[in-house]
């Protein structure tokens, strides 16, 4: 079975962390199997929702979960698969492209 991935937003973002200060995360949204998606690009993680709308608030949750059980002492960053990193910067690219031309 072959699971059409079609990318849709690449947005950046920026979240305060005590002690560390504020740190940029890059996002990427797809909708692929009837739903979309959002995978948090430098943490690894990911979320779906039925709306796009949907997806950014239930990422903002995982992140919250994600960062309260992280062992102490261990990185916060688990980057995704590096596929998911060409299809944002080709969703950027792609963006700029249609904003200059």
């Amino acid at each position: 079975m072959d699971i059409r991935i079609e990318s849709k937003e690449a947005i950046t973002g920026f979240l305060d962390l005590t002690g560390i200060g504020q740190i940029r995360l890059d996002f990427l949204i797809t909708y692929e199997s009837d739903a979309f998606y959002i995978r948090c690009l430098d943490f690894g993680i990911m979320s779906c929702g039925e709306t796009i709308e949907e997806c950014k608030e239930n990422i903002k949750e995982a992140i919250e979960i994600y960062l309260e059980d992280l062992p102490e002492g261990q990185s916060i960053f688990k980057p995704s698969p590096p596929e998911y990193r060409r299809m944002f910067l080709k969703r950027r690219r792609d963006f700029a492209h249609c904003q200059l031309g």
